[in-house]
């Protein structure tokens, strides 16, 4: 998924305008996440596995939700 578009409405001219709308009014994603994502979509082979900006946003609003910090441990702790 590479555009800000949902299936969650039967007219795919609402969901466009429903995703567009939630991307604009969400947190920005800092500009070298945005032009990695775009470096991605024009050069990579598979960039249809990438997931969307929109996508990307709500994780970070996930992550700032429940709290998530980095984790302390290292991978000779495991």
């Amino acid at each position: 998924m590479k555009e800000n578009y949902t299936q969650l409405y039967l007219n795919e001219q609402v969901a466009t305008a429903v995703g567009n709308y939630a991307f604009e009014h969400s947190t920005k994603l800092p500009k070298h996440i945005t032009d990695i994502h775009a470096w991605g979509v024009a050069n990579h082979e598979k960039s249809n596995y990438m997931i969307s900006p929109l996508q990307a946003e709500f994780l970070v609003w996930m992550a700032k939700a429940v709290g998530a910090k980095r984790s302390k441990l290292h991978q000779s702790a495991l």
